[in-house]
């Protein structure tokens, strides 16, 4: 029974991505939320963490870093694939589709569809989400989107400085 219990859990916070409806997070995340993003590449990483000043964790820090993202993914599809779930964890693996409709981390707005793949491992603890770790190509997103990628990260790193400075934008 708190097997199903857990993947609802899991079911409701993948809506929310859908939705935008950020108020159901309330209900769902343990206040000690933490999570972990592995899979984007450190240069996101730490624009995300000069996004949200360095924090991590907690609801309220949880909606700033979706609510940066939805404005990138507007349209977004979930179709979620397959649950597993095993005591207090749950494995979600789901598709998202979306346009590329909002400006992202610099990125202008393509118009284009994109389409990936993304495993999520999420932790219960109290009945609500206390950790996700997520893993997902955020190389392929932005390939989708028709930017180049570069396997060096340095060369990655000041052609995003440049792009940002040529928009009179700047966010690190």
């Amino acid at each position: 029974m708190f097997l199903e219990f857990n993947k609802n859990l899991v079911r409701q916070y993948l809506r929310v991505l859908e939705t935008h409806d950020t108020g159901v997070l309330y209900d769902i995340i343990h206040p000690e939320y933490k999570p972990q993003l592995i899979g984007m590449p450190n240069t996101t990483l730490k624009i995300m963490t000069k996004l949200t000043n360095g924090k991590y964790s907690g609801i309220e820090e949880l909606i700033k870093r979706l609510e940066i993202f939805f404005e990138f993914w507007q349209d977004a599809t979930i179709s979620a694939l397959q649950f597993v779930a095993e005591n207090n964890m749950v494995i979600a693996f789901f598709s998202i589709e979306f346009s590329h409709n909002g400006e992202l981390l610099g990125i202008k707005p393509t118009g284009k569809r994109v389409s990936t793949s993304t495993y999520y491992h999420f932790t219960i603890k109290d009945n609500k989400i206390i950790g996700a770790h997520m893993l997902q190509d955020f190389f392929d997103i932005v390939r989708q989107i028709g930017l180049e990628v570069y396997e060096d990260e340095e060369i990655l790193i000041k052609d995003y400085l440049e792009t940002i400075k040529s928009n009179n934008k700047f966010y690190i």
